[in-house]
């Protein structure tokens, strides 16, 4: 009886870690802190000048 009691709670306390986890990730989403990143990382974004914009390009 004991060892399906502490099965039940291993499962129990691993779904609820994982649904924690998918409002996490959910409200990164949806914050936008997520897309920011990738915006900053992405080489590829349009700089401020032309000559930022060209070197882009170039890089290519």
């Amino acid at each position: 009886m004991a060892q399906s009691t502490l099965e039940y709670a291993l499962v129990l306390s691993s779904c609820l870690a994982i649904i924690v986890s998918l409002g996490v990730i959910w409200h990164v989403i949806r914050d936008g802190a997520l897309t920011n990143q990738a915006i900053r990382a992405a080489s590829h974004t349009m700089g401020s000048s032309l000559l930022e914009f060209t070197k882009d390009v170039l890089s290519f």
